[in-house]
């Protein structure tokens, strides 16, 4: 039922984005907008040696630096996806996890192969992705319980 549904709403709206609801018309200031079922985003992490999420054990590349040399580099980064330095460029010179592409269903969804849950990752990282839109970058910032790891760049690409 839910799926006929969603079919017959997308169809009458004319579309949807990848992220698989009808979304509304953007250039109308009142319009409601919903949360995606899924997501697939790219991330940079950039982390530091006292960072809990770690337990005393950060990846070797952060190891020396400090916590307020990783929240400089990662809103530098943040500015440069934004204003067109590639992403993968970006990722490939500064992640402390290399490779990280994460496809997330939203709360309460169905979590096809190869998607992992939204409670999969921190609260902050799922916040962060889940109200991007299409080719936007955000950042989840620090905190010890929402974001233990350091800051996360993240670049939703569906």
């Amino acid at each position: 039922m839910r799926l006929t549904v969603l079919a017959l709403v997308i169809a009458l709206s004319g579309g949807c984005e990848s992220g698989g609801r009808a979304s509304p018309d953007r250039s109308d200031p009142g319009a409601i907008e919903t949360p995606p079922y899924q997501v697939m985003v790219e991330h940079i992490l950039i982390a530091f040696r006292d960072a809990p999420g770690f337990r005393g054990k950060p990846p070797h590349s952060a190891s020396q630096r400090t916590k307020q040399e990783a929240e400089i580099l990662a809103k530098a980064l943040l500015e440069r996806a934004r204003t067109g330095t590639d992403f993968a460029e970006l990722a490939s010179s500064s992640d402390d996890r290399r490779g990280t592409t994460y496809a997330m269903s939203n709360y309460g969804e169905e979590v096809p192969e190869g998607f992992s849950p939204r409670t999969a990752m921190t609260k902050s990282f799922g916040d962060v992705a889940f109200s991007l839109r299409i080719g936007e970058v955000g950042l989840a910032a620090f905190h010890a319980d929402d974001s233990p790891y350091g800051w996360h760049v993240i670049l939703r690409i569906e």
